[in-house]
């Protein structure tokens, strides 16, 4: 969850935080370890006072120590006691009988248990620290010596031929730790103070710097979302020389490019409107146009049939008046050449007119592909599908094939023209469908979110991978069954889709049927 959050802060924003959170640990860090320094610093300093009572009360309180003089060495401990960090003095003997302990009174708290467990100093001063009734304290052991040239009798000190030192007794000073941590303490509310001036400081600059850093990238983003509405003209200055100033520069070429590319690119589409443009309206002519002689070629075909009995019949009678017989001859072999070649000719002329009567029929179909006489309107492709099928029931129960018709939706479209997209794909399966059962055509559509995807799909022949191209180009067929047609179903079934801003193509394997699929927007914009 966390980082799904972190994901949608913006750049500037993550690195604000990163910058902060790398300030706030390095500042936190250098603190605790400047605290932690300080704090050993004073308690070396705690440790030096301590020996230094310590060894001075040693030094004072030999004679003492050695006589066993209780009111001398009552007083050296009342005097060290006064010290403020001094919560305790005890003077021992060599045999470690306490002769002197005095604390401040406190009530209810004693350290002498404590001073009993002393850790016993040898030659320096000894150091432990522990805690008593929530007070931490230092505890400093120093051993008494006296020097062996030194020997006590009654009366004084007198000199002997000795070295060396010797130990008389042992000096403890307890000390309270409550003025290091009240010192610590001030050490840390300054030390926490400036560093959160610190962090505010540097947060303050990490502020500045990085929106000084984030803004020509904020600048590119900005551009890049006017250049994904379609302004090319935009231009960003370039006000450095580092990597952002380079992906800046690097971003204007790129739009400069771009622009270019569009502006061909809108030149070379509005070339080819016009070019097809002229060359639909010129087959739209040409087609028309041709009608007309091919209808005469048609009316004078029809006027030749019976002129061509009349001119049988006149022959009839010639020949069986009373003429020469080499012109009876000569009338009946012109006769006979005349019923057997003019019958075939006229069939050839008329087969020939029909073809190219179907053939301008279809170009004229194209050419009107998209034109405003069929309006774009909602139409219900259920009703529009049973319309195509009701025209091909005779042939499909002659072949005996199966219809498997899903319900189909409502969409915007020109409706004569998917009447003919309907059409030519199930007069396709029907021409295309094996011999053998299963025989059967379905008909059915997904649904996507911008567009509804239609299929025809049949157990025909199939088509090879190789021919899925060709199928769908002008005047060509593919496979070996004769078909009737001039090859322009296909292509017009193309051209009818792509006017309604649709696709479509075909998935087959060869001798396992075919699937055409074509695809219909939910919504016609720029159709008309």
């Amino acid at each position: 969850m966390p980082i799904r959050l972190l994901n949608k802060l913006s750049l500037r924003i993550k690195t604000i935080i990163l910058v902060i959170l790398m300030i706030v640990t390095m500042a936190l860090v250098l603190t605790f370890v400047y605290i932690g320094h300080q704090k050993g610093v004073l308690q070396s300093q705690l440790e030096v006072l301590g020996s230094a009572l310590a060894k001075n009360l040693a030094f004072n309180a030999e004679l003492g120590v050695l006589t066993k003089n209780l009111s001398v060495l009552d007083e050296l401990s009342e005097g060290v006691l006064q010290r403020k960090d001094v919560n305790y003095v005890a003077i021992f003997s060599n045999d470690e009988e306490l002769l002197v302990y005095n604390e401040k009174s406190k009530e209810g708290s004693s350290y002498k248990s404590e001073v009993l467990k002393r850790q016993i100093a040898e030659s320096g001063p000894a150091i432990n620290y522990y805690k008593h009734m929530n007070e931490e304290i230092c505890q400093v052991s120093i051993p008494v010596e006296l020097l062996k040239s030194e020997k006590w009798i009654e009366g004084g000190l007198i000199a002997i031929p000795e070295t060396g030192t010797e130990t008389i007794g042992e000096v403890v000073v307890g000390l309270s730790l409550n003025s290091l941590y009240k010192n610590l303490a001030q050490i840390k509310w300054l030390t926490f103070k400036f560093t959160y001036l610190v962090i505010f400081v540097a947060s303050i600059i990490t502020f500045f710097l990085v929106n000084l850093l984030t803004k020509p990238i904020k600048r590119l983003m900005d551009a890049t979302r006017e250049v994904a509405r379609g302004n090319l003209d935009i231009q960003l200055r370039s006000i450095s020389s580092d990597e952002v100033g380079a992906l800046t520069a690097s971003f204007n070429t790129m739009v400069k490019e771009v622009k270019d590319s569009r502006d061909k690119i809108e030149h070379n589409a509005k070339e080819l409107a016009r070019i097809n443009s002229e060359m639909e309206e010129l087959l739209h002519i040409v087609s028309h146009d041709l009608r007309s002689p091919l209808i005469n070629i048609q009316g004078f075909t029809q006027r030749l049939e019976p002129l061509f009995q009349s001119v049988v019949n006149n022959i009839n009678e010639v020949v069986k008046e009373n003429i020469d017989g080499k012109i009876k001859d000569k009338l009946t072999a012109v006769k006979t050449e005349v019923e057997e070649k003019f019958p075939v000719s006229l069939r050839f002329i008329t087969k020939g007119v029909d073809k190219m009567d179907s053939l301008l029929s279809n170009l004229l179909a194209v050419s009107r592909v998209g034109r405003k006489a069929d309006p774009v309107q909602v139409n219900d492709l259920n009703n529009v599908l049973g319309d195509v099928l009701a025209i091909f029931n005779h042939q499909l129960k002659a072949k005996g094939i199966d219809i498997i018709r899903r319900e189909l939706p409502a969409v915007p479209c020109r409706r004569n023209e998917i009447n003919q997209v309907f059409s030519n794909l199930i007069s396709n399966a029907i021409n295309y469908m094996k011999q053998e059962p299963p025989k059967i055509i379905e008909i059915g559509y997904t649904e996507n979110p911008q567009d509804y995807q239609f299929f025809v799909r049949d157990t025909g022949i199939g088509i090879s991978e190789e021919d899925y191209e060709k199928v769908f180009k002008m005047f060509t067929r593919v496979g070996e069954i004769d078909a009737s047609g001039e090859g322009i179903g296909l292509a017009y079934v193309q051209k009818i889709i792509r006017s309604h801003k649709g696709k479509i193509w075909v998935e087959s394997k060869k001798g396992s049927g075919s699937t055409f699929y074509f695809t219909l927007p939910k919504e016609q914009k720029g159709v008309s």
